[in-house]
């Protein structure tokens, strides 16, 4: 079986929108098909919402996402487990509806 992991942070301007979190990480398009699983947290005083995207397909839409002020811890933080086919792109869009910037710790596991 083949895993691949990618995480990072994400800081977003307030008011603003990131696109993709996940831009220009080398598993941003699933190496092969299999199951993906996306983990999100948010910074504690923010107002971080996100929506998750494979191939163009609405995985999960805009929602709030925990305040734990750390990296996803498995499973408590994931918020979504789909299939994926080789070659779709994930995209997590990160949306930041409060007053100040905000940081989104994310990752994404997929096994195929």
């Amino acid at each position: 079986m083949r895993r691949v992991t990618m995480q990072g942070t994400q800081q977003t301007a307030a008011g603003a929108t990131t696109q993709n979190v996940a831009t220009g990480q080398a598993y941003e398009r699933a190496p092969f098909s299999g199951m993906c699983r996306v983990s999100l947290v948010g910074e504690a005083a923010g107002e971080s919402r996100c929506s998750i995207f494979a191939g163009g397909r609405l995985v999960m839409q805009e929602s709030p996402i925990s305040r734990q002020n750390r990296f996803p811890v498995i499973p408590d933080d994931v918020v979504a487990t789909f299939p994926i086919r080789q070659g779709d792109q994930i995209t997590i869009p990160h949306r930041n509806t409060g007053a100040g910037a905000n940081t989104i710790f994310w990752r994404v596991d997929m096994a195929g």
